[in-house]
């Protein structure tokens, strides 16, 4: 997104993000407005914010959206702590909708596509369908749950196994069910 102010003056802020799992580190610049800035956010590592504006303040913007667009995090400025993350893309997000309906209704008949779910598509998407595969039938996302964990070069093993190693320490009886 680039950002051409061409009447008016205001103060801003400039976010570079560095991510690091569900923490980041976010570095903030302020700098002020007036006819002639520029201001160029380019990836979804970096976002301006308006502070202040005297008046009026006249933006002339262009931004292009990518075919596929990445996960939207939303992260606290004070600790860099993940507050909310949801999917850029349309199809992905109404996949996720649609999961999170199901779910709410326990359809429990539901879980076998939703573990099926979990083998192809975007790492968020994915990783949701599992979450619902585990709520709605316990055997069926665990099953899920595993072959993922056991697959190298998944790049949902890590988060898989201490999921796996969290829920057995949590729920014994998992660990002999899986045992079995």
């Amino acid at each position: 997104m680039h950002d051409l102010i061409l009447a008016g003056q205001g103060e801003a802020r400039f976010h570079q993000l560095r991510a690091n799992g569900m923490k980041a580190a976010i570095k903030t610049r302020r700098f002020s407005l007036s006819a002639g800035s520029r201001i160029a956010s380019i990836g979804n590592h970096q976002a301006r914010q308006f502070d202040r504006v005297s008046g009026q303040l006249l933006v002339l913007q262009l931004s292009r959206i990518p075919k596929s667009p990445d996960v939207t995090c939303e992260y606290s400025l004070e600790s860099g702590q993940l507050l909310l993350q949801s999917s850029g893309d349309k199809r992905a997000s109404q996949q996720e909708m649609a999961m999170a309906v199901l779910s709410a209704m326990g359809r429990s008949d539901a879980a076998p596509i939703l573990a099926n779910m979990i083998k192809t598509g975007p790492d968020h998407l994915r990783w949701e369908a599992m979450r619902h595969a585990l709520a709605l039938d316990t055997e069926a996302g665990l099953r899920a749950l595993i072959e993922i964990a056991n697959s190298t070069g998944e790049s949902l093993a890590g988060p898989a196994n201490r999921l796996l190693a969290q829920l057995q320490t949590s729920y014994p009886q998992l660990a002999q069910k899986e045992a079995a």
